[in-house]
């Protein structure tokens, strides 16, 4: 994404990944102990806010 312009070059990929992974693994655990998908939901969708704040366009995320 940053090869094609579409995400700040400030960006760290590594620290994004690892922000996602986290997000996707403390939101799915949280979500079967809850039997509910909202912890998930809410963890995706603040890392994908997150996201934006880096990108370069409106179309990316």
């Amino acid at each position: 994404m940053q090869y094609d312009g579409r995400i700040d070059a400030s960006a760290d990929p590594a620290q994004l990944a690892h922000m996602l992974i986290a997000a996707y693994q403390g939101g799915s655990l949280l979500a079967q102990i809850a039997r509910d998908l909202a912890p998930l939901r809410d963890a995706l969708h603040a890392t994908v806010e997150h996201l934006r704040a880096y990108t370069t366009s409106d179309d990316v995320v």
